[in-house]
């Protein structure tokens, strides 16, 4: 990415395409970040500034968990939730981290693949020698650019192929947990409370799902292959010398094998795979409120 940033310095066009894709990964990112983390303090803050006895044997906390010592007063209590509160926020921005870095990945490929369409568009005949090697040097750069295009987007599959998958079914056991949450809370006394307080964090669990899935299908899609492969298409490799057509012709058959981006390399990284996790946790809900 950094050799690809330093190469778009030496174009206008280059430059516009990085920029552009760099500020809707960054408009992006801040808003699953401010996001998540708007959403657990929202289900963390009623717990920390909530009026607690402390006497009690069961405090409200978080998270879950038992402590090797007593809690005696009210500074105590506050500064272990407080802290709480804090894990819950990093654990959050952790996750969403892993979101952004697909994010700005993905559009890194797409603005490099706009960028060889650029260049594609603008390849024209020349008529005398010195701009034929203008040209075949030209065509060398598209196809170079392609193949690391091609390198990198597989680097992404290796790499967020599992992490997909773990992405996936973390946010499934999430939303039963919460389906679970919502039924059990509906004969108690603070229903209301239980289940506005876990709202936002089933908001941000689809919201994570469904930008892997938006980003996996707008780059891995075949529109998006076929844009490069149209691209090739219609520049005027016809008028071309024949050994720059053929040059352009492995470019052409190379774009009609799609890159794809897998979940855990069994199906393919789609609207289809992520509505198939929304009816299986709503099937859940069902037989839980069916059961109840």
């Amino acid at each position: 990415m950094a050799k690809d940033w330093k190469d778009c310095a030496k174009s206008d066009i280059e430059m516009r395409q990085a920029v552009n894709k760099a500020k809707i990964s960054d408009r992006v990112a801040n808003t699953v970040v401010i996001y998540q983390t708007v959403a657990v303090t929202l289900y963390g803050i009623g717990i920390v500034f909530g009026d607690v006895d402390v006497t009690q044997s069961n405090l409200p906390h978080i998270v879950k968990m038992e402590f090797p010592f007593q809690i005696t007063t009210q500074r105590m209590y506050r500064s272990i939730v407080t802290i709480e509160l804090i894990y819950i926020i990093m654990t959050g921005w952790c996750s969403a981290l892993v979101n952004v870095l697909i994010l700005t990945l993905s559009l890194h490929v797409g603005g490099q693949i706009d960028i060889v369409c650029c260049w594609l568009a603008k390849l024209m005949p020349k008529p005398n020698m010195k701009e034929n090697e203008f040209v075949a040097a030209t065509i060398s750069k598209i196809i170079q650019k392609h193949q690391k295009i091609i390198y990198f987007s597989q680097q992404i599959e290796n790499m967020y192929s599992f992490i997909a998958l773990i992405l996936f079914l973390g946010n499934t056991i999430m939303i039963c947990f919460l389906a679970f949450l919502f039924v059990t809370a509906l004969d108690q006394p603070d229903t209301t409370d239980k289940i506005f307080r876990s709202l936002p964090f089933y908001g941000v669990t689809n919201i994570e799902a469904f930008i892997f899935v938006v980003r996996g299908c707008s780059l891995f899609s075949p529109l998006q292959s076929k844009a490069l492969e149209l691209a090739a298409y219609n520049s005027a490799w016809y008028d071309l010398e024949p050994k720059f057509g053929r040059m352009l012709l492995f470019v052409i058959l190379r774009s009609q094998k799609r890159m794809t981006l897998t979940v855990g390399k069994m199906i393919d990284l789609s609207l289809q795979c992520y509505a198939r996790i929304m009816n299986s946790s709503g099937s859940y809900l069902t037989m839980l409120l069916a059961m109840q």
